[in-house]
């Protein structure tokens, strides 16, 4: 039976309107539902388990039986709430669900009888938001990650079932999350939250228990069992969930947990474990291959070996001469010779109130074989942040891992409801120095990767956040147009300085002869990193346009010819474009064009 609470006079009426922390315009419902599940599964991983196995099926059951057993209370509170429920509802095939239960874990834990108990998980999961009792290394804070699975309903309702490790007890709820609303003929409002019990609405919501839960996972064909672990059932399931945005949002935010062997994900009949994860991210997320293979070999049973700073604690940005000799030498080779680079990073944690620690995140980097390959994942314990910053550019594929102790704990407190990132803000008041702390973290992979691929250090994060600088000579006037900003000429001296046009691209520049004068145009390119101070920065690793990691195409007609950091144009009649990408996106690049003497021949 549902039941909803009338609203009194000193009730606040609201909105659920937890969900929308989760969705956005980069995450979509079957993104955001397979995120939370995962960790709150994770989060109840039962002592002794090495991994917790989260199964996903879509269903039917006969509608009859459904409206008969299962709706009782519920259809005029829908339909208050949603003019289009009764259309749903009024359908006559069978009712579509899907069933998602995770095994390996202990279950809603804790009374359930009343609510004097602040600890009790069941009590948290079915009648508390923004409360989830959670800390240290787990992925969940907030309270309201559980809200995903209401929103995953047409309707907002759902129905769990959880067998209990520490008692064996089988318990039966459910709950509505709707709006605030009145029913047609009566006075006075409801809540947004209905529960389905056995109680009347003037006593405590009971669970149902033994051979009504049975009869319940006997209706759904739930896995269930006698097994500890919670079967959730969505009704009506969003028309965005489907087995292949499933299976993708598994590949995309789950691959490194399976790969770890901390997490087993079956989607209908297709199972995602440590054997199958590469698999499926060829056929779901293909741009994820090189992403999932260097997760692969660092979980492996023989890892790479992790590179030790000299100091038990990184002050700052992670620099060079935080490593000894021989290991910034073995580094630097390994990224030359497309090795895994892996390093250990100590960094400081400072609770208030609290003794100093040192926290342990690991760092590996390899270089990308193609710009598409490129990819940065960031985790934290069994959550994967998603938005953290992507500010190594094309040239790598990296990963970076907090899965255990301080360093763990203090960016699990800073990230907000959807786990996609790091403030700083949230945990000023509970961390001395947290800032510095996050700011080493966040930046670790950057630093890692300039000093890996030999180079310099940009003096602020916005310098890694630009495309390219040019430098010829500073412009007389500033651009008004935004057009002219995106695409600017290099100042050159002479009655041909309109001959060609420099423009930047992601990645790199083109070079283009444009329809001016009427010969046959040469000129000469240099390129080289720009610096802060002192002359820009060449080194032939970097600028090998001679066949290296540096892509030179031409278009029209025209000569070239590619020398360690120049490229040389010959009669370039108008139109020839030569494009140049490659480079690094974190770099201010500095090009320098010199214009040679027409040559005679008339190209008019």
């Amino acid at each position: 039976m549902w039941n909803f609470n009338p609203l009194g006079m000193w009730s606040v009426a609201s909105n659920p309107k937890h969900d929308e922390f989760f969705v956005d315009e980069n995450r979509d419902v079957a993104q955001s539902l397979v995120r939370e599940v995962s960790q709150n599964s994770g989060d109840a991983a039962r002592e002794g388990v090495s991994a917790v196995k989260l199964k996903f099926r879509f269903g039917e059951i006969g509608r009859d039986e459904f409206l008969n057993r299962y709706l009782k209370g519920l259809r005029a509170h829908l339909e208050a709430c949603d003019p289009g429920a009764a259309a749903i509802l009024d359908g006559t095939d069978p009712v579509p669900y899907l069933a998602i239960e995770d095994f390996g874990t202990s279950g809603l834990l804790g009374p359930y009888d009343s609510d004097d108990d602040d600890e009790s998980g069941f009590i948290r999961f079915w009648k508390r938001y923004g409360d989830s009792g959670k800390g240290g290394v787990s992925g969940g804070r907030h309270g309201v990650g559980k809200s995903t699975i209401a929103a995953a309903s047409q309707l907002r309702f759902v129905y769990g079932v959880t067998v209990r490790a520490d008692d064996d007890e089988k318990l039966l709820y459910g709950q509505a999350t709707l709006k605030f609303h009145r029913l047609p003929g009566e006075k006075g409002h409801f809540d947004a939250y209905g529960l389905f019990s056995p109680a009347g609405i003037d006593e405590w919501p009971r669970p149902f228990k033994g051979a009504e839960a049975d009869a319940f996972i006997t209706d759904f064909g739930l896995d269930r069992g006698a097994e500890p672990g919670l079967s959730v059932v969505v009704p009506y399931p969003s028309k965005a969930l489907t087995v292949e945005k499933l299976t993708a949002a598994a590949v995309e935010h789950c691959f490194h947990q399976i790969l770890s062997g901390r997490l087993i994900v079956e989607i209908d009949d297709q199972v995602l474990n440590r054997e199958t994860i590469a698999a499926a991210a060829a056929s779901a997320l293909p741009r994820l291959n090189a992403a999932v293979e260097l997760s692969r070999v660092v979980t492996s049973d023989a890892p790479p070996a992790l590179f030790k700073l000299k100091s038990a604690a990184v002050k700052g940005t992670l620099a060079a001469d935080d490593f000894d000799e021989e290991s910034l030498a073995a580094i630097r080779k390994a990224w030359s010779d497309n090795d895994i680079v892996a390093v250990e990073l100590p960094v400081p944690v400072r609770p208030v109130g609290g003794a100093d620690e040192v926290g342990t995140v690991k760092l590996y980097m390899r270089r990308a074989a193609a710009a598409e390959d490129a990819h940065e994942t960031y985790v934290r314990g069994r959550v994967s942040v998603p938005e953290s910053p992507k500010i190594i550019g094309k040239t790598a594929v990296a990963l970076l891992v907090a899965d255990e102790g301080a360093a763990s704990r203090i960016l699990g407190d800073s990230e907000g409801p959807a786990h996609s990132r790091w403030i700083a803000d949230r945990v000023k008041g509970s961390y001395k120095s947290a800032g510095d702390t996050l700011r080493t973290i966040r930046l670790a992979l950057r630093d890692l990767h300039q000093i890996a691929a030999h180079t310099d250090s940009p003096a602020a994060i916005k310098d890694a956040l630009k495309d390219f600088f040019w430098t010829k000579k500073p412009p007389e006037k500033k651009q008004k147009d935004d057009q002219e900003k995106e695409k600017k000429k290099v100042e050159i001296e002479g009655t041909q300085k309109d001959a060609f046009e420099v423009s930047r691209i992601a990645g790199g520049f083109t070079v283009k002869r444009a329809a001016v004068g009427g010969s046959l145009a040469a000129a000469t390119i240099n390129v080289a990193y720009d610096r802060r101070r002192g002359k820009p920065k060449w080194r032939a690793e970097d600028f090998d346009l001679t066949g290296g990691h540096i892509a030179v195409e031409a278009h029209g007609d025209g000569e070239f010819a590619c020398a360690p950091g120049a490229v040389t144009i010959a009669k370039a009649k108008p139109g020839f474009q030569l494009k140049l990408t490659g480079f690094l996106p974190s770099r201010d690049l500095y090009v320098e064009l010199d214009i040679d003497q027409p040559e005679a021949a008339d190209v008019a």
